[in-house]
């Protein structure tokens, strides 16, 4: 069981920082966004944007200070800011069904190709 404050009834706006790289360090750049004020969670990712945080701030000039802190970073090319209005609880039986499908899946390929799939690519 998760359990996280309600951050709207404390009167903190949260969204998430994608960042994308030009030829920077991502480990650097994702570990150094790691450090910043109001960042709750730094994370890598493969497809649109190179490192994505998940930001908390009351004021929008903390936002504007971050977004200008990321763009000095070496290799950062752009920032971009989307902000969450508001987000809609999932089902924990959906969850628990989604992991039992992929499970199940995962036990037909490996019946399928033998328990080392590495072995026949």
């Amino acid at each position: 069981m998760r359990i996280e404050p309600d951050l709207r009834r404390l009167g903190i706006k949260k969204g998430l920082l994608h960042v994308y790289l030009t030829n920077g360090d991502i480990k650097e750049v994702v570990t150094r966004l790691s450090k910043m004020d109001g960042i709750l969670s730094s994370s890598v990712h493969v497809g649109n944007s190179d490192v994505v945080g998940e930001f908390a701030y009351e004021e929008s000039e903390q936002l504007v200070d971050t977004i200008s802190n990321l763009r000095h970073l070496n290799g950062v090319s752009r920032v971009l800011w989307s902000e969450e209005v508001y987000s809609v609880p999932v089902n924990p039986e959906n969850v628990l069904n989604s992991f039992k499908k992929m499970r199940i899946n995962g036990n037909n390929i490996k019946n399928q190709y033998g328990s080392n799939t590495s072995n026949h690519y």
